[in-house]
């Protein structure tokens, strides 16, 4: 049984973070829910700061909630990924609701990565916010800002991975729209 410390932290990170998955698939529903949708897809204009300046807010509330950004980012990222994913869905609410639900499953949050079993330790490897909330509290526990890097390297690349499917699938529906000549309902 873990202190309350334990959970303090963990779920500090989430409550901080999870606003960034929300929002970024919020990025990308709220386009086909205003109708702009077809506006964005057709403008000649490049899509990595297009989408990349939808996830921004997301990420600037997370620098003020919470100093540990690096799993804001990652969680902003993962968000935008799960907005293109949105797309294929009518209500994109519950993929967040359902992300939210796997971020406090598998996070660390409440349950340490050392109690889970053998395949939740390794979706937990690629959940973001993981690395984030093991870096804090190694931090809280004494730990050097030195010893604490690889955690947020691990948080880094997540954070940039979610970023690479994100640009993969928001390219891939915009494709796709274009070729069934459809570009509100992707």
């Amino acid at each position: 049984m873990a202190d309350d410390r334990f959970y303090l932290i963990g779920n500090t990170v989430l409550a901080a973070s999870v606003s960034c998955v929300h929002g970024g698939v919020m990025a990308v529903s709220k386009e086909r829910r205003r109708g702009t949708l077809g506006m964005v897809l057709l403008i000649p204009r490049a899509r990595v700061p297009l989408w990349a300046g939808r996830v921004l807010p997301y990420v600037g509330n997370g620098f003020l909630v919470m100093t540990f950004v690096v799993a804001a980012v990652s969680c902003a990222f993962f968000g935008l990924s799960l907005g293109a994913l949105s797309l294929r869905v009518r209500d994109s609410s519950v993929v967040s609701n359902m992300a939210f639900t796997l971020l406090i499953l598998f996070s660390g949050a409440n349950l340490p990565h050392e109690a889970m079993p053998v395949w939740m330790r390794a979706v937990a490897t690629v959940t973001p916010m993981s690395h984030g909330i093991e870096a804090l509290r190694e931090l809280f526990a004494g730990a050097s800002c030195s010893a604490i890097w690889p955690d947020l390297a691990a948080e880094g690349a997540l954070a940039a991975g979610y970023a690479a499917l994100a640009l993969v699938l928001l390219r891939h529906f915009e494709r796709r729209s274009r070729a069934t000549a459809s570009p509100h309902i992707v």
